[in-house]
């Protein structure tokens, strides 16, 4: 996984990886894209409320064919 690739994590939902460190037990820093009380603001590197620090083994890589699908599965449900 690299800095921008995009991810699902199952208590957040999707999200970006916008900052990668190796040497942590944590090493990704992903940004979601929906708003939880439960998350930080990346060690102020933005607004509240998105980040958070995971694990490899947290995250599914999402390919942009299945997150077309899923936005689409998602403003289907809203309808």
């Amino acid at each position: 996984m690299e800095i921008g690739d995009i991810v699902w994590r199952h208590d957040y939902g999707v999200g970006r990886i916008v900052d990668i460190d190796i040497y942590s037990l944590t090493p990704y820093l992903v940004y979601f894209y929906k708003e939880d009380n439960r998350l930080h603001d990346g060690g102020g590197k933005g607004p509240d409320c998105h980040y958070w620090l995971c694990f490899k083994g947290s995250l599914t890589l999402v390919h942009s064919v299945s997150l077309c699908k899923l936005i689409e599965r998602r403003r289907n449900e809203n309808r």
